[in-house]
């Protein structure tokens, strides 16, 4: 199995920045090592001859045809340990492989946490110790004879210590790894790159970027990246100027969480029969630049169609789409500075990411943390939600450092959170990917296992306790309303705030009407973030309530566009 892949797993379910510590019985190491486990067991099922080379094919495809790649390597020291997954295959379940490797354990006062049935803790514990003889000479060759029974991290596994290294680099920070002028906006598309913000078109030079205004009408070159620049000889006014200056162009920003950003794990890659083929991982490596994230299609910053069915499939529609129809002279304009895991007291530290100045064209802000503030791992998890002075302080924190530096004629549009109570419901008693093949694991059991380790990403709405699920909610309206409270008084000479009612439920609610059920709308992995199928319809509810509600955000028709497009063309691209 994908060793990258492995680790990343470990990652996904929580949608947050790489801590690979947290949590009891092993947490989220044991987690990882189960998951992978049980996915790369169904694949020697019907690959049992070829494993090893499946494996080592989608290294290539991760870091190129070298047999030098960090990959390959990690996979050939770790091939008996391959090998004996395949012998054990049907007659012990991956919790048992797990524990007998020491990456699950039972923590002082815990329980035992597994994921697939076994018929009794006593038989788990009898099987554990006859798989850790099978172990104990595999361990030996990577470790030495020290004492194996102490917890094991993933990333002291040989061969895997580079990955952890490689992944811990490429997610540490929110803005492009390839900046070389240091303005926040990059000519690269992953890793934080035009996928992200809007493609600087030349990016040597950190006065030329996306949202500025024009740089002496943009006659000699393009300084705001929006493909309009040069001079009309027959009327000797510039182009910006004939079609822009006048038109009340304006950007769009994404701020918030997992949800802004458009987390997806691609369920191809849970699928067992699919694994082996060459179009599953064709683009594993930009998967992962990218944080598991896919602003390049959400329902805000979304801009391109879709260009790998094998990983997500839906229609592509959002609110700088529609505004960039709107006023051509929008193009390119827009940034998503969302962090997968984001809390209101995470907004306060990424505020700064927001690339704007106050000589910048105006922006509109969709200011959103859709559940990170109810949600927690924490089996006290009412204890650890932020609370709504708390989350007052936060907010109102993050509106102040923004009126510091945005363009006049800005407008922050606050987001309440979602209502999750439906989650447990509707999807407690489907069968979870991991469980498909054999028809063995339910989604309530992953809920169910994630909260024995302690590393759920939302107790509250996960939780099989009812009374939990509506105290949760409870709070989620609370914030909600203090979001409410402050669009309605805050008072500013600057910039202005609407409110907007998070769409998750009216999107529910329409995909009922229509016959639809509300599995269908959210990721298959994790859940609940909303999928493809969704992001069009949540960008069609905002869009329509920003529109009645704050019209000035979306800024007015350009009666230009036709002849825009006529001398611009698609303006560069994206």
């Amino acid at each position: 199995m994908n060793l990258v892949v492995f680790i990343g797993i470990a990652l996904i379910f929580g949608s947050v920045p790489p801590t690979l510590s947290y949590g009891v019985n092993g947490g989220v190491q044991c987690a990882a090592c189960t998951i992978v486990s049980g996915i790369f067991g169904q694949v020697a099922e019907i690959h049992s001859t070829d494993i090893l080379n499946i494996s080592l094919n989608i290294c290539d495809h991760l870091f190129g045809p070298s047999t030098n790649n960090a990959c390959r390597k990690a996979v050939q020291i770790l091939e008996p340990l391959l090998f004996l997954l395949i012998e054990l295959q049907g007659k012990v379940t991956p919790d048992t492989l797990c524990y007998a490797l020491n990456i699950c354990h039972q923590d002082h006062g815990e329980k035992v946490c597994h994921l697939f049935p076994v018929p009794s803790n006593n038989l788990l514990q009898s099987e554990i110790e006859l798989v850790k003889i099978k172990v104990k000479p595999i361990l030996e060759g990577w470790y030495g004879t020290d004492d194996h029974s102490k917890g094991k991290n993933i990333c002291e596994l040989p061969g895997v210590r580079d990955l952890c290294a490689y992944l811990s680099t490429i997610w540490d920070g929110m803005e492009p790894a390839y900046d070389f002028d240091g303005d926040k906006f990059s000519s690269s598309e992953k890793w934080r790159g035009s996928h992200w913000r809007g493609r600087d078109c030349f990016d040597v030079n950190s006065d030329i970027y996306p949202g500025r205004r024009p740089y002496y009408a943009d006659v000699n070159f393009d300084a705001n990246c929006n493909g309009i620049w040069g001079l009309d000889k027959e009327a000797g006014i510039p182009w910006e100027t004939k079609f822009c200056a006048a038109s009340k162009s304006r950007g769009i920003v994404m701020f918030g969480d997992s949800v802004g950003a458009h987390f997806h794990f691609p369920s191809a890659w849970f699928n067992p029969a699919l694994i082996s083929k060459d179009a599953i991982f064709k683009n594993p490596t930009g998967v992962l630049l990218d944080e598991f994230d896919w602003p390049q299609y959400s329902f805000s910053t979304g801009f391109k169609n879709i260009t790998d069915p094998e990983l997500i499939q839906g229609h592509v529609d959002s609110i700088y789409l529609r505004m960039r129809k709107r006023n051509l002279c929008n193009h390119r304009d827009y940034q998503n500075v969302c962090r997968n895991g984001a809390t209101s007291f995470d907004l306060v530290k990424n505020v700064k990411n927001i690339a704007r100045s106050f000589n910048d064209k105006p922006l509109t802000i969709l200011l959103g943390v859709f559940g990170n503030d109810v949600c927690n791992r924490f089996p006290d998890t009412l204890k650890n939600m932020t609370s709504t002075k708390q989350f007052y302080k936060n907010i109102m924190q993050v509106i102040q450092s923004l009126e510091k530096t945005l363009p006049a004629k800005s407008h922050i549009a606050l987001i309440g959170l979602v209502n999750g109570s439906f989650i447990y419901d509707t999807l407690s008693e489907r069968l979870h990917p991991i469980g498909e093949y054999h028809g063995n694991v339910r989604y309530k059991d992953v809920f169910k296992w994630f909260e024995c380790m302690q590393i759920s990403p939302c107790n509250g709405w996960l939780s099989e306790n009812k009374s939990i699920r509506d105290a949760t909610t409870k709070r989620a309206v609370e914030l909600s309303h203090v979001m409410k409270y402050i669009a309605t008084s805050y008072i500013s000479k600057n910039i202005s705030l609407s409110y907007v009612p998070n769409p998750l439920t009216q999107v529910i609610n329409n995909w009922a009407k229509k016959g639809g059920e509300v599995w269908q709308l959210f990721e298959p992995i994790d859940g609940f973030h909303p999928n493809q199928v969704a992001q069009p319809i949540i960008a069609d509810i905002l869009w329509k309530t920003l529109k009645s509600t704050a019209p000035e955000s979306i800024g007015p028709i350009n009666p230009h566009n036709k002849e825009i497009l006529k001398m611009f063309g698609d303006q560069g691209g994206h």
